[in-house]
């Protein structure tokens, strides 16, 4: 009998451990979400966002960029908000070769930055 008790007690335990952690990551959720409302880091964010839309929506840019960075940039969700800062992080770790990247003659000769997405992401 009392070997079932433990048994039920350790699942207990394991069940309260993954909610700690729900709760846990719901709280830095929320932390995030209250921190991108400050008027420079929702700033900071609004101009990372579409350089990653934009290589991430042409496939011949993606193909470049892996070339220049030699690997993808991070896009992973945590929680709600982290990956905005992830890929902002992200961002500035490849900044040269992100900038040698929209400065090469193979992406100009894509066309892609002469259209209006593209002079805004450059």
């Amino acid at each position: 009998m009392e070997a079932h008790w433990m048994y039920r007690h350790d699942r207990c335990m394991d069940r309260q451990k993954r909610k700690g952690s729900d709760d846990f990551a719901h709280t830095i959720d929320l932390m995030l979400e209250d921190i991108g409302k400050l008027p420079i880091i929702d700033q900071t964010i609004a101009k990372g966002k579409p350089v990653a839309v934009f290589i991430y929506a042409h496939t011949r840019v993606l193909a470049l960029m892996r070339k220049f960075l030699v690997k993808d940039l991070v896009r992973s969700g945590i929680t709600r908000f982290a990956p905005a800062y992830l890929n902002l992080k992200s961002l500035q770790d490849n900044k040269k070769e992100l900038q040698k990247l929209f400065r090469s003659d193979e992406l100009n000769e894509m066309d892609h930055l002469r259209k209006a997405k593209g002079k805004n992401t450059a």
